[in-house]
């Protein structure tokens, strides 16, 4: 049994316990640059994309989208400047993110600008952005600013604050985590709602795509066999991997096994991005004195 008293400290514990803040100081970072990535991507076809005569026009947009999502181009005019201008601003202040000046008024302003160029062709996404945006949203309410940044610098005159002294509540951080365990456990439930996956054939399928797959996978895993321990397995490492990076014990251990599974899916898959936005979440779950003694004390 359990009383109020001990669930309000395991609470208090869980969300409000200060602990550094160089996990999310690092996560920052990466994240802004794979964001920023994926702008240049954007641009290349920006008008193609995001333009009044794209591939979503305008009026088809406005019928669409008027008044139902987050997104600058709903009220700025429909020209090409236009959409070069929110991309020059998402750019703009990605940088301003990834370097850390005025981290959290940057990282709001790529929230805004994200929403905007997501919510302008939805078609055009897949989960990647969809979890960009979230992990966009909570990220503004995390201490990332407080390490590696030039906030930090402004500040105290260094780049890192020696001794772990940067210490916060990581309330945002648990958020985030909390919805990349989700992210795991409800993609195995949805599955499994599925005939293909329940009889272990559903990556036979997926492998043959000629749509989405970047490499032949080699022959003998096609067998049925083969098929149906990448299937399985596929959804035992998700499920697993939704509860282990919760374990401090084996957290390492589920990490190697999250990052070779997506880069695994990296390999076969051409999902645009949702492989390295997956691989950036995960590192929400590295100890912030770990990653303070491997990247820390190298930029100290």
């Amino acid at each position: 049994m359990f009383s109020l008293q001990q669930l309000s400290d395991a609470w208090n514990t869980f969300f409000f316990t200060p602990e550094p803040v160089y996990t999310i100081a690092l996560f920052r970072i990466v994240f802004g640059l794979i964001l920023l990535y994926d702008s240049f991507f954007i641009w290349a076809n920006a008008l193609e994309y995001l333009g009044p005569q794209g591939l979503l026009g305008y009026e088809r947009y406005q019928q669409r989208y008027h008044k139902k999502s987050l997104s600058l181009f709903l009220y700025l005019p429909p020209t090409p400047l236009a959409v070069h201008a929110v991309l020059a601003f998402h750019v703009f202040f990605l940088v301003m993110m990834i370097l850390g000046i005025f981290t959290t008024i940057s990282v709001m302003a790529v929230f805004i600008t994200l929403n905007s160029i997501i919510n302008r062709n939805v078609s055009l996404c897949n989960g990647g952005d969809n979890l960009s945006r979230i992990m966009c949203f909570l990220l503004i309410f995390t201490p990332c600013g407080q390490a590696w940044s030039a906030d930090q610098w402004w500040q105290h005159h260094q780049f890192i604050t020696p001794g772990y002294i940067t210490m916060q509540a990581p309330w945002a951080l648990r958020l985030m985590q909390i919805q990349v365990s989700i992210i795991y456990l409800y993609t195995v439930y949805w599955k499994l709602k599925g005939a293909t996956y329940r009889k272990g054939i559903a990556m036979y399928y997926i492998t043959a795509n000629d749509v989405y797959r970047r490499y032949r996978v080699p022959r003998f895993l096609l067998q049925k066999p083969f098929v149906q321990i990448l299937t399985w397995g596929a959804l035992i490492i998700e499920f697993a991997l939704g509860i282990g990076l919760w374990i401090k014990e084996v957290q390492y251990i589920f990490l190697v096994i999250g990052y070779l599974f997506h880069l695994a899916i990296e390999y076969m898959l051409n999902i645009h991005l949702f492989g390295w936005h997956m691989l950036a979440v995960l590192l929400l779950f590295a100890n912030p004195v770990d990653v303070y003694h491997v990247i820390g004390s190298w930029l100290a």
